[in-house]
C-alpha cells in the first residue's frame, strides 16, 4: 500500500508539474496513535525520499514526535533528505500548558 500511494502522489507531480509545488502535509502524529508510529515512519519516509527524488519542497506536521521527526529530517540519510537548496516546512502540533 505504501509504495502505490507514494506512485500516485509520483505521478500527479510528474504529470502537474506546473500545479504541484511541495509535497505534504506529511509527517509524523503520535498523539492518539490512531496509526501504528512504524507505520507513519515508513510513509514519512517515503514522502521525504520522493521530495528529494523530484526536488519538491515538504510540508512536515510533527505531534508528539519531534524526536522522530528530527531524525527523519536531519539525518545523515542522503536516501530521505530533501536537497538543501529546497525548503522542509515544519510546524507542530503543542500541548497547551
Amino acid at each position: 500500500a505504501t509504495e502505490d500511494a507514494v506512485d500516485r502522489v509520483r505521478g500527479l507531480a510528474i504529470s502537474l508539474p506546473d500545479t504541484v509545488v511541495a509535497l505534504g502535509e506529511t509527517g509524523l502524529d503520535y498523539h492518539y496513535d490512531n496509526a501504528p508510529r512504524p507505520v507513519q515512519r515508513a510513509l514519512f519516509e517515503a514522502h521525504l525520499a520522493l521530495g528529494a527524488e523530484l526536488e519538491l519542497p515538504v510540508v512536515v506536521h510533527a505531534r508528539d514526535a519531534d524526536a522522530d521527526v528530527a531524525i527523519d529530517t536531519t539525518a545523515n540519510r542522503s536516501d530521505v533528505l530533501v536537497p538543501q537548496s529546497r525548503t522542509t516546512h515544519v510546524y507542530e502540533m503543542a500541548a497547551s500548558p
